[in-house]
């Protein structure tokens, strides 16, 4: 029997340094066709010619936050962890994917380009569904979960950096190497990727 445990949790990091005085508040921002990433990048380098690298650094900014909403969802990384997260890009990776019997699978996911709506009060929605199956490395499914964690956020901002750390615990296993699929939908846009993580059960002691 597999004993399958949601324990997810997430972290979101808000995107410092975006003025309103530049427009990402308003609705220029979510009207793509009206202000578009040559707009703001090429505003960027006319600032930076002129020495004001502050101002250069705000509209690059801009650019990309307009470019994340044309690219298409993605994940950026997928890192087995040894302890919960303690922010973005702050983890301890875990030295190897081998696991005693019983030990919990912990997974850092970072998500990229997802997608944004402006809601009735003016916040920015967005987030994930995740799904998952334990299967053999055969390609033999034993077990899974769908909706295993659901994360909708509202921002005053747009975020870019996320994270979402998942937890799983993975019992009444054989010693053997299996493999945790993980799938992420991006619930505005309804896209869909899906990460393989390949993990190790051992009967005996984790070599140091």
């Amino acid at each position: 029997m597999v004993k399958l445990v949601n324990k997810a949790k997430y972290i979101v990091l808000l995107a410092l340094l975006i003025p309103a005085v530049l427009g990402f508040l308003t609705d220029e921002f979510v009207a793509a066709e009206q202000i578009t990433p040559q707009i703001t990048l090429k505003k960027a380098l006319d600032a930076l010619e002129e020495g004001n690298k502050h101002e250069a650094l705000e509209a690059a900014h801009r650019s990309m936050l307009l470019l994340t909403q044309q690219d298409q969802f993605h994940i950026r990384m997928a890192r087995l962890v040894s302890a919960e997260p303690e922010g973005w890009g702050v983890y301890i990776k875990r030295k190897s994917n081998r696991y005693k019997l019983g030990e919990k699978v912990r997974v850092y996911v970072e998500p990229g380009s997802f997608k944004y709506e402006r809601g009735s009060e003016g916040l920015f929605n967005f987030g994930f569904t995740v799904d998952f199956v334990l299967a053999k490395t055969d390609g033999e499914i034993l077990g899974g979960q769908q909706d295993f964690g659901r994360f909708p956020f509202k921002s005053h901002r747009p975020n870019t950096e996320i994270f979402l750390d998942l937890k799983f615990t993975l019992s009444g296993l054989p010693a053997d190497k299996y493999v945790v699929k993980i799938t992420v939908h991006d619930m505005i846009s309804k896209e869909i990727k899906a990460i393989d993580i390949p993990i190790e059960f051992i009967d005996g002691e984790l070599e140091n």
